[in-house]
C-alpha cells in the first residue's frame, strides 16, 4: 500500500495535505485516495496525498488501539499509553506532513446509514467551506473535541477542514468525496474550478457538548439518525443502569453504543 504521494504543480503556490483513512473502515476516502495517487495533477503549488492509518485500513477496522483523530492533542493531554500506541506514534509521523502544509482537508464517512453529509470547520475556514459540496457546516469541534487533525492545523495558525461525506457503503459518498477534494484543491488555487461553479449556500450548526459514558455498557435507547432532533426528557440511552435524558432539545450526531468507560456516546449540536 502506497502511504503517501507528493504532487507538484509547475507554478508556485501553497502546500495542501489531503488526508484519508484516518479511520480504516471509512471506504469512500480510501477509494478516492487510491485513485488520486495514480491520476491527480495540479497546476500550482504542492499537494501531499496521505493515508492516515494504514494498519487500520489494511484490517478494515476503524482503529488498531486508539482513535487516531484524538491523538493530535497537546502532548501533556495524552496518556503514556496513548502516546506509545500505534495511533499515537502515527500521529507524530503525520505531523511531519501537516507541519509543512498551509492547509488540510481530512475526509471521513459515517457508519450511520441515514446521515447528512457536512463539513466541519471553524470561522477561519468558512471562505473555503462554501465551495465544497455540502449544504451543512458545523463548527465548535476545536473547543469541544480537541485532538483532531483539523484542530491541530488551526491551533498552528493554519487551515484545517474535515468533511463527513456520507454513509461508508454508499456509492454517492465516493463521488461526493472526490468532488469535495477537487473543490478544496480549486479553492486553494491548485487546480481551476469547474465551469459555472458557484459557492454553496450552507446552513450552520454548532457543537455544544459530547456525552462520554460513565458506566458500562452504554446502550442507545433506539436507533438515532445523525441530525435527528432529541426532545427534552427523551431517554437517549442507558449508561449502565442509569437512563440518560435530554435536559433540553438538541440535535444528535455520532450516536454509538459503548463498551468502555469514557467513550464518546453521542454529540450534542445546536442550530446557530
Amino acid at each position: 500500500m502506497q502511504e503517501y504521494k507528493e504532487v507538484l504543480g509547475k507554478k508556485p503556490g501553497p502546500t495542501s495535505v489531503i488526508l484519508a483513512g484516518v479511520h480504516g473502515n471509512e471506504l469512500p476516502g480510501i477509494k478516492v485516495m487510491n485513485k488520486m495517487m495514480r491520476t491527480l495533477k495540479v497546476n500550482r503549488g504542492r499537494v501531499l496525498l496521505v493515508f492516515g492509518n494504514p494498519n487500520a485500513v489494511a484490517s478494515g477496522k476503524r482503529k488498531t488501539e486508539q482513535n487516531l483523530n484524538r491523538m493530535f492533542k497537546k502532548r501533556h493531554l495524552l496518556t503514556k499509553a496513548e502516546r506509545l500506541s500505534y495511533e499515537g506514534l502515527r500521529a507524530t509521523y503525520l505531523k511531519s506532513f501537516l507541519d509543512q502544509a498551509d492547509a488540510l482537508l481530512d475526509v471521513h464517512a459515517s457508519e450511520t446509514k441515514k446521515t447528512t453529509p457536512f463539513v466541519i470547520c471553524e470561522r477561519n475556514g468558512f471562505g473555503i467551506a462554501k465551495h465544497l459540496p455540502f449544504g451543512l457546516m458545523v463548527s465548535g469541534f476545536d473547543k469541544v473535541s480537541p485532538g483532531g487533525t483539523d484542530e491541530y492545523m488551526n491551533r498552528k495558525g493554519k487551515l484545517g477542514l474535515c468533511v463527513e461525506c456520507g454513509y461508508i457503503k454508499d456509492p454517492k459518498a465516493v463521488r461526493r468525496t472526490d468532488t469535495a477534494i477537487r473543490r478544496f484543491l480549486a479553492a486553494m488555487g491548485h487546480i481551476p474550478f469547474p465551469k459555472r461553479h458557484k459557492p454553496k449556500a450552507q446552513k450552520r450548526m454548532r457543537l455544544r457538548s459530547i456525552y462520554h459514558n460513565q458506566d458500562t455498557p452504554f446502550k442507545l435507547s433506539k436507533h438515532w439518525n445523525d441530525f435527528e432532533t432529541v426532545r427534552r426528557g427523551s431517554v437517549v440511552g442507558m449508561d449502565g443502569k442509569n437512563p440518560v435524558r435530554a435536559r433540553k432539545d438538541f440535535v444528535i450526531i455520532f450516536p454509538d453504543n459503548c463498551k468502555t468507560v469514557g467513550e464518546e456516546a453521542f454529540y450534542r449540536l445546536q442550530k446557530n
